[in-house]
């Protein structure tokens, strides 16, 4: 959306996101799964054919046959797609993402300023962290 005469135009990036559960037991089936789908030039060319998304993968994304299926409802040139995308800003995607933030960022404060030993203090933030995302994860479920 336009910024105003201060600010930059920037467009909302929504993601796509793919994990592995922890108790998977075909874990490397899964990783190269994920692999496949996430850098396949075809599966990627597919996506932009059949869905509103838009690969990452840059070739893929501007390839002229992408953009002409793109271009049947938009008229978009490679140039406005690529500054669209490398521009984008994207939304956090779980509840606590700012207390997660807030916490990272006292992590950071408290090992700069140097009151405490490093070691000690990543394991005791990391800790932190680690059961913020946890509760945000198990409540979201």
């Amino acid at each position: 959306m336009p910024a105003g005469p201060s600010g930059e135009n920037v467009s909302s990036l929504t993601c796509l996101q793919l994990g592995i559960n922890s108790k998977s037991a075909n874990k490397g089936e899964a990783w190269e799964f994920m692999k496949v789908l996430t850098t396949d030039r075809e599966i990627q060319n597919q996506v932009m054919v059949n869905s509103e998304g838009i690969s990452p993968i840059k070739e893929v994304s501007e390839n002229s046959d992408s953009l002409n299926n793109l271009n049947e409802e938009n008229s978009f040139s490679r140039e406005q797609l690529s500054k669209a995308v490398e521009s984008a800003a994207t939304q956090p995607h779980f509840k606590n993402y700012a207390l997660a933030k807030n916490q990272v960022d006292k992590a950071i404060n408290t090992i700069l300023d140097g009151s405490s030993a490093i070691d000690t203090e990543l394991v005791i933030q990391n800790r932190e962290i680690n059961n913020t995302l946890k509760n945000d994860l198990l409540n979201n479920q």
